[in-house]
């Protein structure tokens, strides 16, 4: 994601790098005014309300009140992206069947940078109460689904990692590098990822790679709900199952 630290006085942003960078606010804040959106992306106030206004204009954000959010036409865009499409229609059956099968929440993620995103969400009877949404950014280190992909992808994910310290989301998260890499071993012995309060304290999470042909990591299957009553003894053989055969519907041997 583009963020407004990343400019320089010697490298302006253009047009289209000051429509991400509001696009990326209001991803984040959900309604925001011109000022906040000034705040959050060190653009000019002008420059603000010029920008916003085009992409009302195109249907890419619309007003609400005296501020702006995201519009409907993002989300037609991002469900025509081929590859994601595809992955999730390919899911979808694999996480019904899941969340029937264990009452709790499913998620399918794929990696973007340093985050899981969520494409795919559906709530289980006994866990309505996870907080989370399609298209929502979670850190891959302490995410089941990031894990996973860390574990199972490609290198350049886990190194990336390197670069800046581990955020703690809460007191449970992995912040240290070196422990991360040790935990990733235990992740690839067992075949899945396992997360207990690191990301929301009260929830846990069981996570499962997805592999393409080849053997390529494509993404992650996971099921989360709260720690009481979550019974990973009988969950975890359900999501190696679920993962294992989305695998084969998407090529893998």
């Amino acid at each position: 994601m583009l963020r407004s630290h990343e400019m320089t006085e010697s490298t302006p942003p253009s047009v289209l790098a000051k429509a991400a960078l509001i696009l990326d606010v209001l991803g984040d804040a959900g309604v925001a005014g011109v000022s906040e959106l000034a705040r959050r992306t060190g653009l000019a106030k002008t420059t603000v309300n010029r920008t916003a206004n085009e992409l009302v204009a195109v249907g890419l954000v619309e007003r609400a009140g005296d501020g702006y959010r995201l519009g409907v036409k993002l989300f037609e865009l991002g469900s025509r992206v081929p590859g994601r499409r595809q992955f999730r229609e390919a899911a979808l059956p694999f996480l019904e069947d899941l969340s029937h099968a264990t009452n709790q929440t499913t998620h399918l993620a794929v990696v973007d940078e340093t985050d899981v995103v969520y494409v795919e969400r559906l709530v289980g009877h006994r866990s309505n109460e996870v907080p989370s949404s399609v298209a929502d950014r979670l850190p891959l280190h302490c995410t089941a689904t990031g894990k996973c992909i860390l574990a199972f992808g490609a290198d350049e994910h886990l190194i990336g990692l390197s670069a800046e310290p581990l955020e703690a989301r809460t007191p449970a998260s992995i912040t240290d590098y070196g422990a991360l890499v040790d935990h990733l071993d235990t992740v690839r012995a067992d075949g899945v990822a396992r997360e207990v309060g690191e990301v929301v304290e009260g929830l846990r999470s069981t996570a499962a790679p997805v592999l393409g042909q080849g053997g390529t990591l494509v993404g992650a299957l996971s099921v989360t709900g709260p720690i009481d009553g979550f019974d990973d003894g009988r969950i975890e053989p359900l999501v190696r199952l679920a993962a294992a055969g989305l695998s084969r519907r998407l090529g893998f041997d």
